[in-house]
């Protein structure tokens, strides 16, 4: 009975043997799945170079074996690595928003100051015009002449200010949308940034982690280019470049129409 259990023993072992570098190879490719796709070539290579260096002996298994927790261990290292990438990242996002912010609502002053210079500038040219009761004298005719002259001038400037104020309030809107839309984003992203941080820490690594962690990385891209688009927005260029020279020119042109005024009163 002893003769038979040893000589099946022998054939086991034996047979264990042969197996030996197919169920490496098996193991070295389990461990070599768990990684990201981009990682997966660079460490079978590596792998495969080291286990071919080992005797076929349950040394060569265990060192095969040894890869499974290799491989936990580089994917719980990038996790780590990349949630503190995406955490700067989101810092970032967040505070270029905020100046996009403040931007915005300093062009909205403008806007504000630009439509009362506006005003301004039309009472100031009424102030310029002669009643009709004014003495009729040389003088009084060309104080009439000079002020048809300013309502000329002013009526020009005004038509292109009041067309330099509507594209600069439609500009206005438009951004306002991408703003917001901006600030969505970062909530949502923010959520699921959480969200896989939590799931990390309470759970064991899985391949949904590196999964969950991928979809996070698209998302902040996504959410570079949202927030990019905040004030990169080509089609506001021109109002805007328009808007800086006509908003000079009317503080320049009210200052004189000031001036007019004042010397017309003395």
């Amino acid at each position: 009975m002893e003769l038979v259990i040893s000589l099946l023993l022998s054939i086991l072992l034996i047979e264990l043997y042969a197996w030996l570098p197919t169920l490496s190879e098996w193991l070295l490719e389990h461990a070599v799945r768990r990684l990201r796709t981009e990682d997966q070539e660079r460490f079978r290579e590596e792998w495969k170079a080291d286990l071919n260096e080992r005797p076929n002996t349950i040394v060569r298994l265990i060192q095969a074996l040894s890869y499974n927790v290799a491989a936990r261990r580089i994917n719980e290292e990038i996790l780590e690595d990349k949630l503190t990438e995406i955490e700067l990242s989101l810092k970032a996002l967040s505070d270029k928003h905020r100046i996009n912010v403040r931007k915005m609502r300093e062009t909205q002053h403008g806007a504000v100051e630009l439509e009362l210079a506006i005003t301004n500038a039309q009472l100031s040219f009424e102030r310029l015009s002669v009643g009709p009761g004014a003495t009729s004298t040389p003088s009084s005719g060309l104080l009439q002449e000079a002020a048809s002259s300013f309502r000329e001038l002013t009526n020009a400037y005004l038509k292109a200010f009041n067309s330099c104020y509507s594209l600069l309030t439609q500009m206005i809107k438009g951004t306002n949308s991408q703003i917001e839309q901006g600030e969505h984003s970062i909530k949502l992203f923010n959520l699921k940034y959480r969200e896989l941080i939590k799931l990390a820490h309470t759970r064991s690594f899985s391949r949904q982690h590196l999964l969950s962690l991928k979809a996070l990385e698209h998302d902040l891209e996504n959410l570079q280019t949202i927030i990019e688009g905040e004030h990169e927005c080509e089609e506001n260029d021109k109002p805007m470049e328009e808007y800086n020279k006509i908003h000079a020119a009317i503080n320049q042109t009210r200052a004189i129409l000031l001036s007019r005024s004042s010397n017309i009163s003395r």
